[in-house]
């Protein structure tokens, strides 16, 4: 599934099937807004990344990051300077004033007991 921001920050398209990104986004000019409307620059920050990530989501949403008990309409949450959605397929999709990337999932460490 592909998402599409295109707004005043710039553009972003995104294959969220296949983990690509192709990001035009003006982060100074969102750092620039995020200072002029909120004393707690982090904070709006976390809002602008989020609005955007919902557009790029659009009605596909439930599908491609399914709510959990915490988050109602789509599973994120703010991370430093930007914001993240928690795909299905267990990978993380961030941006943040760095940029916009997938994450893989987490691998689980285990331990295997020798028996010899």
């Amino acid at each position: 599934m592909k998402g599409k921001y295109k707004g005043k920050y710039g553009k972003l398209v995104v294959d969220f099937k296949k983990h690509k990104v192709i990001d035009e986004l003006d982060r100074e000019k969102i750092l620039k807004e995020a200072k002029n409307y909120h004393q707690h620059v982090e904070d709006e920050l976390s809002i602008i990344f989020s609005i955007i990530i919902d557009t790029l989501l659009g009605k596909n949403a439930r599908k491609i990051a399914p709510p959990t008990e915490e988050f109602e309409l789509w599973a994120g949450g703010i991370i430093p300077r930007g914001y993240k959605a928690v795909l299905a397929d267990g990978w993380e999709f961030e941006i943040d004033m760095l940029g916009t990337r997938f994450k893989p999932p987490k691998l689980k460490s285990f331990v295997v007991e020798d028996k010899r």
